[in-house]
């Protein structure tokens, strides 16, 4: 659940004017940039915000805030009063269009100030809105009683830096979490040996989510301290399945990271006396010396943990498995911070051409591919709609795009340029897929006409050697992937009648202008027009191309093979 909060960084450090927003809170949040770009010190910001002293000793004298208007926030505002006194009650109006409109103020230590609105607004609208955001009563609000606080917003913020690792310690009663890591041995000695605290966090609960992340790839059985006697101090041991105890400081800083990860979200609320719905836990770079296969399910874990226990998450990243693995989250947003004619600049995701220009600033190319469990080959964007909705519903919603595979598009005509044969020193012409990738799948129209008509040669030769190569390839024995679309669909979606299915080698812009749905000479806008067909897609209603269950059913198990699950 989003938090309805956002903030703007400007006019602080590398920020100029325009700066860089979250217009809300989601449960990840995720800062995408070169080094040394500003995303710890979007960070910073966001910890002077969480301060329960509120703006003593803060870098900053005021700073643009945002809120949506949701329905709850609809119903507190009063958009109908009088703009000046001796004015009668005004006639009540609809103000309905405002209802999710972003409204910008400005926040000081003692005050407010209404900055604008993303709509158009009647001066009642206007006078409505400043009442509201003239003052800092709406935030300390709950329930209708007023809470008055400093703090600006009303979590806990805590970061895990870049910079950070477990080692041996000295037993300390004292012992605190911070930052880079110092006192995790600390506390993971404490809970395993003090009686007043619950040993079974660590044994169990984080030893557990070890296991999860880390499967197949490791399996934990047990973590403990042991003590050294020659330096005096406490050190992290670990065991795996059949093999001895051996000392954390004997692995890599990428098990580090993920224990101290877990340590936080998972130890930290309990041993600080808080909720974990309660803390923003920041976590700078966790990819650091993790393998690709590991980030993903890192990545998922968080984003699991986020959602079920409605904490919040800032993750800096440079990974580009980071962004497949949110990209499509409706839980997610990706924050590119870049510089911009001259200045630091964020920007929130918002379309692929964006999202191609993210990758490309991070220096990646094909590379990206390499490191995906498998990918599924498509001709165009709407096909991505339509194979996504089929995987969801064939999966039970267990297999994600970003997580379990990626897409990579050829382009209709372009298929001819592509070698889907196993690679060999000859293939230097053509772009070999499995040389990209070794885990394939071709998905692509039949472009049949009429019953029994042959594919064209670049399609039959593709599949051939892609089914010689072991992988798999689904040529539809319809036309195109539109006409396994159910009559109930079209119907729905366009305000049909009675009226037959869109026959298997029929076009879909001649179907739909048979029924006087258009004129249009060609069918356009393809990719908004499957996201609205595609919501109304069940199991049930796309039975009746029994092709699709064949063929789906094949393509998630192959999946799930490639993701050993």
């Amino acid at each position: 659940m989003s938090i309805n909060f956002g903030f703007s960084v400007k006019d602080y450090k590398c920020f100029k004017s325009r700066g860089a927003s979250v217009h809300s809170v989601k449960n990840i949040n995720l800062l995408v940039g070169r080094n040394n770009v500003g995303k710890s010190t979007f960070l910073e910001v966001l910890d002077t915000l969480c301060k329960p002293e509120g703006w003593n000793e803060s870098p900053f004298s005021e700073i643009e805030l945002f809120e949506t208007i949701t329905d709850e926030v609809f119903s507190k505002i009063d958009f109908d009063g009088p703009l000046y006194e001796e004015d009668e009650e005004s006639v009540k109006a609809d103000h309905c269009h405002l209802k999710g409109a972003v409204v910008s103020y400005l926040q000081r230590e003692d005050s407010a100030r209404y900055l604008g609105v993303d709509r158009e607004v009647s001066p009642e609208e206007r006078a409505g809105l400043e009442e509201r955001y003239s003052s800092n009563l709406f935030r300390d609000e709950v329930d209708g009683t007023y809470y008055v606080s400093d703090q600006v917003l009303c979590k806990k913020h805590v970061r895990l830096r870049a910079d950070r690792d477990i080692v041996p310690e000295y037993d300390d009663e004292k012992a605190a979490f911070t930052s880079n890591g110092v006192g995790a041995t600390q506390i993971i000695h404490a809970y395993s040996h003090y009686s007043e605290l619950d040993r079974e966090l660590i044994a169990k609960t984080l030893l557990g989510a070890l296991k999860e992340i880390f499967s197949p790839d490791a399996r934990f059985v047990e973590i403990k301290t042991k003590y050294n006697k020659t330096g005096g101090v406490w050190e992290v041991y670990l065991s795996e399945q059949n093999a001895k105890l051996y000392p954390l400081s004997q692995s890599g800083s990428g098990l580090k990271t993920i224990i101290l990860v877990l340590l936080n979200l998972l130890v930290r609320p309990a041993f600080e006396g808080g909720k974990v719905e309660d803390y923003i836990f920041s976590f700078e770079e966790l990819e650091n010396n993790l393998h690709p296969s590991l980030q993903r399910r890192l990545f998922q874990y968080l984003e699991n943990f986020a959602v079920s226990n409605d904490c919040h998450m800032f993750i800096t990243t440079h990974s580009s498995i980071a962004i497949d693995v949110y990209s499509h989250s409706e839980h997610a947003q990706i924050n590119h911070i870049q510089k911009d004619n001259g200045e630091v600049v964020g920007s929130v995701v918002s379309s692929s051409l964006h999202g191609y220009g993210m990758l490309t600033d991070l220096g990646n190319k094909a590379s990206d591919l390499l490191q995906a469990n498998g990918l599924i080959w498509i001709e165009g964007p709407s096909d991505r709609i339509y194979m996504n909705k089929f995987i969801q519903i064939w999966s039970g919603g267990n297999i994600r795009e970003g997580v379990h595979f990626q897409y990579a598009m050829f382009g209709g005509s372009l298929l001819s340029h592509f070698d889907m044969s196993l690679p060999s020193q000859e293939n230097r012409e053509a772009l070999s897929v499995l040389r990209i990738n070794k885990n394939a799948i071709l998905v692509c129209d039949g472009d049949r006409r009429s019953e029994g008509a042959e594919l064209k040669s670049r399609v039959s030769n593709a599949k051939k050697m892609l089914e010689g190569s072991g992988g798999y390839a689904w040529v539809t024995q319809c036309r195109e992937i539109e006409n396994y679309i159910p009559l109930e669909v079209f119907q729905t979606v366009n305000g049909l009648g009675d009226v037959d299915d869109i026959g298997m080698f029929e076009s879909i812009n001649e179907y739909l202008k048979k029924h006087n749905v258009t004129k249009a000479f060609e069918y356009t806008n393809k990719v908004e027009k499957a996201k609205s067909y595609v919501k109304l897609f069940t199991r049930e209603n796309l039975n009746f191309r029994p092709e699709i269950n064949e063929r789906m059913v094949e393509i998630c198990e192959r999946i799930r093979n490639w993701n050993f699950m």
